[in-house]
């Protein structure tokens, strides 16, 4: 055409599928407050009409700090003028803007480390601490995986999704074929 196509071509388009599955929760406040169940008090069989003592279940409170992400543009009015009838270059502006809080925001979610920086919530890396296998640079296995499927299993776990980086999962799917 001899006009300039209003459609624009994003070449630095990425997925975020890990801030799709994550919860919001609207807070009033500044600061994310919930009570975790940390401990059940069990069950305990008895004979009838025992005298049973009190399972008491531990409750917690716990609050965590909302963190903010920004992504702040600014379109000059020769751009504005420029665009007009062309593209609104304000929403434009406002549409790339909000991916980018996106593609952050999934960053974080893996890599975030709040000790490096207060003003990010820590990510899946710096805050599973428990129930890790080390494999020291090495490769995983099938057997390594369902070993690992197992154990979460065996500890009140339910794998229903894993997080990893395109290599190991080309890898894996390697194994799986």
């Amino acid at each position: 055409p001899v006009y300039v196509d209003p459609k624009f071509v994003d070449r630095t388009v990425r997925e975020t599928p890990l801030r799709n599955v994550l919860p919001r929760r609207a807070v009033k406040g500044l600061t994310y407050d919930y009570v975790p169940l940390t401990s059940k008090g069990g069950a305990v069989w008895a004979a009838e009409n025992a005298a049973i003592a009190d399972q008491v279940d531990v409750y917690d409170r716990a609050s965590v700090g909302i963190k903010f992400l920004y992504a702040k543009g600014r379109v000059s009015g020769p751009s504005i003028a420029a665009m007009r009838g062309f593209v609104d270059p304000t929403q434009l502006d406002l549409s790339v803007k909000t991916v980018s809080i996106m593609e952050a925001e999934e960053d974080m979610i893996i890599n975030g480390d709040a000790s490096t920086n207060p003003e990010e919530p820590s990510g899946l890396i710096v805050s599973i601490t428990t129930n890790t296998t080390d494999l020291s640079g090495g490769l995983p296995t099938l057997a390594g995986i369902r070993a690992e499927f197992a154990t979460s299993f065996n500890n009140n776990g339910n794998v229903n999704m894993a997080v990893t980086d395109a290599t190991t999962h080309n890898y894996v799917k390697g194994l799986l074929l």
